[in-house]
């Protein structure tokens, strides 16, 4: 019941629209969530890497219900992978 609660969540334009305008919801998913875009997560992920911490970086694609949508979350990562071990120190890519 939860998961499927959040899965609504996620795909509901209310909760997006309430903490990406919202200064509040701002604040709250700034520690969470490094930015809608590749270039945000990698400068936040940099940043964490100077500070001498790890870091992750995930593509939210929980609710993929198709072939087609789960190539998409692929390519996303496999996007992501070349440039995070350029610029990472600490680069990982973990085969799951």
């Amino acid at each position: 019941m939860l998961r499927s609660s959040l899965l609504y969540l996620s795909e509901s334009s209310l909760p997006k629209k309430l903490l990406s305008q919202g200064s509040l919801g701002k604040r709250m998913a700034r520690r969470f969530i490094a930015g809608e875009e590749s270039d945000d997560a990698m400068r936040a992920v940099l940043r964490l890497n100077a500070d001498g911490f790890a870091a992750t970086l995930d593509y939210l694609g929980e609710s993929v219900s198709d072939r087609a949508a789960a190539d998409q979350a692929a390519g996303v990562y496999l996007g992501a992978a070349a440039p995070a071990s350029r610029a990472s120190r600490q680069p990982a890519i973990l085969d799951a």
